[in-house]
């Protein structure tokens, strides 16, 4: 009787590699976060908390993203406009911290 041996997932037929990802620059200062981004932020431990609970595999940034999303999109208007709120501090808060900022996508 002959056993046998799965091939080594790090052989190199099996490899799968994903372009590299750019390294942001560090003398650009980042963009503020806009409401969403702060809604995302204060929801993203109680999303991964609540599919754990559930017994789910771990999430995806973008699973995470998507279910945020959906959750914004069905916030009562008075909860968008307290992210809203946050999101002009957080402007403000950029602008003393980075005078003179102007965002300059990549082209």
């Amino acid at each position: 009787m002959s056993t046998s041996i799965p091939p080594s997932s790090s052989s190199p037929g099996n490899t799968v590699t994903r372009p590299a990802r750019k390294q942001r620059r560090r003398d650009v200062p980042p963009r503020p976060p806009n409401s969403f981004i702060l809604y995302r932020r204060a929801k993203h431990a109680q999303l991964v908390a609540e599919h754990k609970r559930r017994g789910g595999p771990a999430l995806s940034n973008n699973q995470i993203s998507q279910s945020a999303g959906a959750q914004w999109r069905a916030e009562a208007r008075e909860v968008r406009e307290h992210y809203m709120k946050l999101a002009e501090e957080e402007k403000r808060r950029h602008a003393l911290q980075f005078p003179g900022y102007k965002y300059q996508p990549r082209k």
